[in-house]
């Protein structure tokens, strides 16, 4: 049997962090987001004026697309990893009923109070759904069934992998023997190498109904999202299997620091996969002409692979400096839920306060730009967390 795992990993906190920087900066990038249930769109609104688009948001779209191939992964992969972790501990002895009531409450719940009491006000304040003819309907259908474009999506997807998760895991007494069982390192990797595989399968169909289908409205639109929103189930559920191999492979290796060289070579080849412009140009919707979409998703997983080896790699070796104890970093990783929850939809407000004091043009402007990318990540992410912290200490005096 492996040993007896440890109570709390450090450098689990630390690759959250790492994760919530990297979210709130790819939030911090867009300028249109156009969807059939409302939307912004000020780069359209800039060409339409006769105005171009700045080289500075062409390289950070260029950079964060990359971003955004791995980010969630990580998020989803460290909640395998710990629910694994807490699995071998005993944590989930009540059972699945149980089990989903509590996912329930941490995930459910802040989704629709979040929408409805933050995400869904602050998008109407900043013009989301100005001009818009059936408004209460696309909220409800953008907003609420994720038919259009919300950050809270990541709740819903999250529950529903834990669905898929629990009911294996709960359901099968052969399946929790063999998730604990000793097992060589060749097949801990064979192992990956099918969920790698059954990613692939996942991420063509996907992709798949989000690119070769036509989708003008209708029921084609339902289709379409429907099978999105399914494979993005699947998805996340195979993810978090991929950490809980993570976590396996965690304590067969405890108490090693990962070498720095493993640490360079990681983020050179990342490196140079973005630098190669793949990940820039095939973020969300693959261009036409490019490779068939199996191998274009064999690059992506490729990408997510690196980016989510390289933060759980930097993790563990952060983990075993002094760097690990900072206060803010700890802080970050509590609070990192919140800042998810509150920070997002005030990048709506800054895009409209910036249009409204600036006008269109400036957005055409590189060093107005640059400081509206670097202001929005500052304000959203010391916002956020400061709404977080309230909301928290709020529903502390609540539950006295």
């Amino acid at each position: 049997m492996m040993h007896d795992p440890d109570r709390h990993v450090v450098a689990y906190d630390i690759v959250r962090a790492m994760a919530m920087l990297l979210v709130v900066l790819g939030h911090s990038s867009y300028y249109s987001i156009v969807t059939p249930f409302g939307g912004v769109d000020y780069m359209g609104k800039l060409l339409a004026a006769g105005g171009t688009n700045p080289s500075v948001h062409d390289w950070v779209d260029y950079i964060l697309g990359g971003v955004y191939m791995f980010h969630m992964r990580v998020f989803f992969a460290l909640s395998g990893a710990v629910f694994f972790l807490r699995f071998q501990q005993g944590a989930y002895g009540d059972g699945l009923a149980a089990f989903l009531r509590k996912k329930g409450r941490r995930l459910l719940v802040p989704f629709f109070l979040a929408a409805t009491f933050y995400a869904i006000p602050l998008k109407a304040l900043s013009g989301y759904w100005t001009g818009d003819v059936h408004a209460i309907r696309d909220i409800v259908l953008g907003q609420y069934f994720l038919l259009g474009n919300s950050h809270l999506w990541f709740l819903v997807v999250m529950f529903g992998a834990f669905v898929i998760l629990g009911n294996c895991v709960f359901g099968s007494a052969r399946l929790r023997a063999w998730l604990c069982a000793p097992r060589t390192l060749r097949e801990e990797c064979c192992v990956l190498v099918v969920l790698f595989v059954l990613l692939l399968a996942d991420g063509t169909i996907s992709h798949l109904a989000q690119n070769r289908i036509l989708t003008n409205g209708g029921r084609w639109l339902w289709f379409k999202e429907f099978a999105w929103n399914t494979c993005a189930v699947g998805w996340g559920a195979l993810w978090m299997m991929i950490g809980m191999m993570m976590e396996r492979l965690r304590q067969r290796s405890a108490g090693v620091r990962p070498p720095m060289t493993v640490l360079v070579a990681l983020s050179a080849v990342l490196l140079a996969a973005l630098c190669g412009g793949y990940a820039g140009e095939t973020h969300y919707v693959l261009p036409p002409g490019k490779l068939p979409v199996v191998f274009d998703e064999m690059m992506r997983l490729g990408l997510a692979v690196l980016g989510v080896a390289c933060c759980f790699c930097f993790g563990a070796w952060i983990s075993r400096t002094r760097a690990a104890r900072a206060r803010w970093l700890q802080a970050l990783s509590r609070d990192s839920m919140g800042i998810y929850l509150y920070s997002d939809p005030l990048n709506y407000v800054l895009l409209a306060l910036f249009a409204a004091s600036f006008g269109i043009a400036a957005f055409g402007v590189p060093h107005l730009s640059l400081l509206l990318v670097t202001s929005r990540f500052a304000v959203t992410l010391a916002v956020g967390w400061g709404v977080a912290r309230g909301v928290s200490l709020l529903a502390k005096k609540l539950s006295r």
